[in-house]
């Protein structure tokens, strides 16, 4: 259990000795025990979404700080009915338990819908990273296979294999299917770049070159055509 975890559950538990020191001080009757249990019920639903949020780690780091916002208007009208309705109830002026059931289980069912709400967006949002990080990943791979072709390229070479790389790295990362065949077309021809600039076929390198930025070139083109 990390220190996060662990300050959650002394929030939890602060959280119930407050208001069970508060509810034993106070004359029984029923307000005061819904009171309690509305009050004990918010110290457990912001304690479970806080440990949620803390099991998310950093990846779900930006998404899940709605969260916390939406239980701010929750807790201060939980707060806020229990002190209002206890005290009328110790000025012996009735109002009525129903109501006060009425209006926590409507500011309840609010915050549970938002709640919902911010899950199903949380899940869309990761869903079109992952999708996002899948449909960049490959041109990523090229990138790194030109980085180490500039490496290993004699210095007779390097302005061409250079020119290369920038082309791939300024290039659009996304793929789609309709550019997939030219991205397999600039893999296979890096590949090859790869074994003739360590044979040291200059001549031959150059001309690969040339074909892969051109390659490169038409790929943009198309993706521009295509969005």
């Amino acid at each position: 259990m990390n220190g996060q975890k662990m300050r959650i559950l002394a929030g939890c538990l602060a959280g119930f000795a407050i208001v069970t020191a508060i509810y034993v001080l106070m004359t029984k009757t029923p307000i005061v025990h819904f009171a309690y249990f509305t009050l004990m019920l918010s110290v457990v639903l912001s304690g479970g979404t806080l440990w949620m949020i803390s099991e998310g780690g950093k990846k779900k780091y930006f998404t899940n700080l709605a969260f916390p916002g939406a239980l701010v208007g929750y807790l201060i009208a939980t707060i806020a009915m229990a002190v209002v309705f206890c005290l009328l109830d110790a000025g012996e002026i009735s109002i009525g338990l129903k109501y006060y059931c009425v209006l926590y289980i409507i500011v309840l069912a609010l915050t549970l819908w938002r709640l919902l709400v911010l899950g199903a967006g949380q899940e869309k949002i990761l869903e079109i990273e992952e999708k996002t990080k899948i449909q960049t990943s490959s041109w990523r791979v090229l990138q790194a296979d030109a980085e180490s072709i500039l490496r290993a390229a004699p210095s007779d070479l390097r302005s061409d294999v250079s020119a290369v790389r920038d082309a791939i790295r300024y290039g659009d990362p996304m793929s789609i299917p309709e550019v997939a065949e030219i991205e397999s077309s600039v893999s296979a021809d890096l590949m090859m770049l790869k074994t003739v600039v360590a044979e040291g076929n200059s001549s031959e390198a150059k001309a690969l070159c040339a074909k892969i930025q051109n390659s490169v070139k038409d790929r943009a083109t198309r993706l521009k055509l295509l969005k």
